[in-house]
């Protein structure tokens, strides 16, 4: 980059600077412009790809899952938020075990994602709890400080499977689309 902000090509079949492409070089503004257009795209794109997979799923039965995550850390909410969105589901987060026992009265999901250690109800009682409905969404256990015990007490609960933390972000979409496989 010059003293004017200009930058020229770094292509290797440019020497000296001097590109055959006619619009270089270009300033350092341009390029972040261009930039931006390119990750609107980007976004519109995979927003597109997700209706198109959305509409192919409904066409031949399938929905993508709507999965609860019930964590009382917002990081880990937000996180595992953000990676199953990307992957296509439909998402929504509560913050305690009360907070979700009243979502599941509004609102019906395929999948929950439940923390061990909640403040108030901790998730063993909300998992009891789900369970006891009728039609109850499969859940999905997690933990940083599980023991054995409390895999084996949550599994005879009604547990789906049960995941430790720090969650691997690779075992939990392969967990939520083994379970998506066995709701459709």
């Amino acid at each position: 980059i010059g003293v004017t902000g200009v930058q020229t090509c770094a292509l290797p079949i440019c020497r000296d600077g001097a590109c055959p492409v006619s619009d270089h070089p270009r300033t350092m503004f341009e390029q972040e412009r261009e930039g931006h257009r390119f990750r609107r795209a980007a976004n519109e794109i995979e927003r597109m790809r997700h209706q198109a997979l959305d509409f192919e799923l409904e066409s031949q039965g399938e929905t993508m899952a709507h999965i609860l995550i019930v964590d009382d850390e917002s990081s880990i909410r937000e996180s595992l938020r953000g990676i199953l969105e990307d992957e296509g589901y439909k998402t929504s987060a509560s913050p305690s075990g009360e907070d979700c026992l009243e979502l599941l009265r509004k609102s019906n999901f395929d999948l929950i994602l439940l923390d061990v250690w909640l403040t108030g109800i901790d998730g063993l009682e909300v998992l009891e709890k789900v369970r006891a409905m009728d039609d109850p969404p499969e859940v999905i256990m997690i933990s940083g400080h599980g023991t054995i015990e409390t895999a084996v007490r949550a599994t005879k609960l009604g547990a789906y499977d049960f995941a430790e933390k720090p969650l691997s972000l690779e075992k939990t979409l392969i967990l939520v689309d083994q379970q998506r496989t066995r709701l459709n």
